[in-house]
Parts: structure tokens; sequence; C-alpha cells
């Protein structure tokens, strides 16, 4: 059995009563008018009055869907601020069907914003079967103010605009020559023959400081990307146990130079990560980058790759440097205040690449943790990413 339609039918524009009879004209009108619009069905029996269509202006002003005004009372969408002898003028006048202007307080979607102040004009427009139609037109009563929010959304655009250009010059101008004069300090160092020769000792005080200020760059930039790229970002399936491999076989001859001995502990038939690879990639970078410049001489660092008790995909990284907490790392990234900055403390250093690489994980869907002896020396890095992301091989 079909149900009787409403009363407040969605509205249908030859019903409007229009000279030209062109509801095309109307439809452009209502859709891109920068006032406020309210197509409103009257029910005189019931002395009702409905919200039978508004214009997108109407619905950016009040934070609230289309969907969500059609049907509602008129009202409803009144501030208790509105006065009462308005109120009353507007009651009145739609009992007659006749035209009105007064100064009413709509009530935005967030109770915590303040009633936006406008000047309704009612007039009649035509009637729908028995129920009369109205149409309202709101304008803000504060243009001033209303001019200056525009001008003050432009102003946030324009300074947006201005921090990604920033940013962009950051990672060109800085990242683009370290990355240059890394490259031939590293041939600096394949020409030394002796272990003490001058230019192998100069070229590796170049790469270790290089390096540690390209890591200070890489986390400036990971803090200041408070929000998600711009740029796709093409998930893989990736086998974390390889890119392991592979980036400690790029680093091997760093971690010889400096004394420290590399070991890996890989399970067998682990499953991929669906994960961005360059930022896998980064991750790792940043991890080995901290190993390199935190870990005591002469000492191990391992790296790990296996499944927890939870079914986790876990990378988990260990060396004999200086402890630290979560927190400190979260202070390294926020570093508002320089006094609190822990590149500021006696143990400057020992947070280098990991802010960024905390940043890479979240982005990948992976939680860090870390532990260590407090107050001592023995520093832990557990990265565990969740079973959904993870592909298992049939």
């Amino acid at each position: 059995m079909r149900k009787s339609s409403s009363s407040f039918a969605p509205l249908d524009f030859p019903m409007l009563g229009l000279r030209d009879g062109n509801p095309g004209l109307f439809d452009a009108v209502f859709e891109e008018c920068e006032a406020g619009l309210l197509i409103l069905d009257l029910d005189l029996a019931r002395l009702d009055v409905r919200i039978s269509d508004v214009n997108p202006a109407l619905c950016s002003w009040l934070g609230r869907s289309r969907q969500s005004l059609c049907g509602m009372q008129l009202f409803t969408l009144l501030s208790d601020q509105t006065r009462q002898g308005d109120i009353v003028r507007l009651h009145r006048a739609m009992a007659r069907h006749s035209p009105v202007c007064v100064d009413v307080m709509l009530r935005p979607f967030d109770d915590g914003m303040s009633p936006i102040p406008v000047t309704m004009t009612v007039r009649p427009v035509g009637m729908a079967g028995r129920a009369p139609r109205m149409v309202a037109v709101l304008r803000h009563q504060e243009g001033e103010l209303h001019q200056a929010l525009i001008q003050a959304q432009r102003d946030r655009d324009a300074a947006l605009q201005a921090r990604e250009r920033m940013l962009a010059r950051i990672s060109h101008d800085l990242r683009t020559p370290l990355n240059g004069i890394l490259g031939f300090s590293q041939i600096m160092a394949g020409i030394g023959r002796e272990p003490d020769a001058p230019t192998l000792n100069y070229a590796d005080d170049i790469v270790t400081l290089g390096r540690e200020l390209l890591t200070r760059i890489e986390d400036l930039l990971a803090v200041a990307e408070d929000r998600v790229s711009t740029v796709p970002r093409t998930l893989q399936d990736v086998d974390l146990g390889a890119f392991v491999e592979s980036s400690l076989d790029g680093f091997r001859e760093r971690f010889t130079r400096a004394g420290l001995t590399l070991s890996r502990r890989i399970e067998a038939a682990l499953p991929k990560l669906r994960a961005v690879s360059a930022d896998i990639l980064g991750l790792l970078s940043a991890l080995m980058e901290n190993a390199l410049l935190c870990a005591p001489r002469h000492s191990r660092v391992v790296f790990s790759v296996f499944l927890d008790e939870a079914g986790r995909l876990t990378l988990h990284m260990s060396d004999l440097g200086p402890s630290l907490s979560l927190d400190e790392i979260n202070a390294a990234a926020a570093a508002f205040d320089e006094e609190t900055d822990v590149y500021a403390s006696p143990h400057r250093r020992k947070t280098a690449g990991l802010p960024m690489a905390k940043v890479l994980a979240e982005r990948n869907g992976g939680i860090m943790s870390v532990s260590g002896k407090e107050g001592g020396e023995g520093f832990s890095c557990c990265i565990h990413f969740p079973v959904h992301h993870l592909c298992f091989q049939n």
C-alpha cells in the first residue's frame, strides 16, 4: 500500500507562479545567489511553517546540509535572542500570506557559536495545492563583519600557500646541495687509503655532520607537515624484511667506519606491508641515522623484523645509545619552546631522526614505542604495524 504524500513536497518550480514561466532562471538565481534563500510551505490549518528548500549560501552560513534543513520547522532556526515582537510580526504576515521584513537571529549548527543576525524579507510566491508558499530572503545585518570573514578566509588561504612555498624552498634549496656535499664527501672517503689519513677523517666528519644537518631538515619538514600531502600516495605491498636488508647494505660502510657492528634478525615467510615504499625507506634511514649519531663506538646495533604475539608486523631496533622516552621524541617534534627542546639538552643528538621515523610510521598505520633503562644507556625502538595493514600470501 502506497503511503500518502507529505504536505511539504519538494520544491516544484512551475508552482511558484513565475511571470516568465522559466523555472531554469529561478533555479540558477536560487543556487548561485550570495544571499540566503528559503522556500517555505505554510499549513494554515495547523499554523505550521516548514522549509521546502534552501540554497547553498544559507547552508554555508548555518553549517548545515541541505537534507537536514528541508522539512524543518522555520521557527526552530530562530535563536532565543530574536525579539518576540519580530516573531509575532512574522507569524501574522504568514497567517495573512502577506510580505514582511523582520530582523531575526539564526541559530547556528554549533551551539558554541554566536547567533547570526540577519534581515529576513518574506514574500508570497504561489500556492502548492492548498498549501501557500513563500520565499524568504536573508541578508547579513553586519555586512562589514561578513566581508571581514571573507577577507580572513582569503588571508588564511594566502598564508597556507606561502607556507607550502616556504617548505618547498627548504626542501629544494637545502636538501639538494646537502646531498651533493654528502656524495662528494663519500668519494673523498674512498680516496683515503690509510685508516688514519687526514682526508678520510675530514670526509667522515663532513658525512657525519652533513647527515645530522640533513636529519634536522627532515625533522623540520615532518613537523611542519601538519596535514596530509595533496600529492597522491600509492600504496604497495612492501617486503619489510627485504627493505631492511637493502638499507643495511647501503649503510654498512658508514657503520664500519664508525666502529659499529650491524646485526639483523629477520623471520622467514613474513606478510607484506601495505604502505608507501618511499616512506618505509625514509623510516629505515631515519632509524639508522639515529644509531650512527647516538650509539657508542665499538658497540652493536641490531635490527629485527618479526610477527609479535598479537600478529602485528614489528620492526625493532636496539643499540647501546642513551635511553629516552616517547615524550622526548614528541618534544623534539614539537620544539616550540627552546628551553624544553631536547636538541638543546646535554644529549642534544640522541633524538636525531626519530621524530621523522615516528611521522612516517604513523602515516602508514604504524605505532612507535621506545624503551630503555631509566637514566642509563641502552635504547630500544619498536614500530608495530597492525594486522589490517598486512597482506598475507596464499
